[in-house]
């Protein structure tokens, strides 16, 4: 999902110790996030998102068109794995 700008749609993550597969889709505005095959984001600049409450939570406004991506696990207690990460042009 994209952090406190939008809700899941559902929740298929395997168990701990399993392999997860996410496949994100940037086509201009709209961000689509699939997990394990099921969508779990389907977000378009300018809907819609809620107030920031926290520092921590990203800026609000538009998505740079061009810029880096990172990988990243939710704190400094938590282990991540990542394997097979590609970039694709869209068709």
């Amino acid at each position: 999902m994209l952090y406190s700008l939008t809700k899941v749609m559902a929740h298929p993550q395997k168990a701990p110790g399993e392999w997860n597969t996410m496949e994100i889709t940037l086509d201009g505005p709209r961000t689509i996030v699939y997990v394990n095959g099921e969508m779990v984001t389907d977000f378009t600049e300018g809907d819609p998102v809620p107030e920031k409450t926290r520092d921590f939570e990203p800026d609000r406004g538009p998505r740079p068109e061009s810029g880096y991506i990172g990988l990243q696990n939710h704190d400094a207690l938590s282990t991540a794995w990542f394997k097979e990460v590609s970039v694709r042009p869209l068709r």
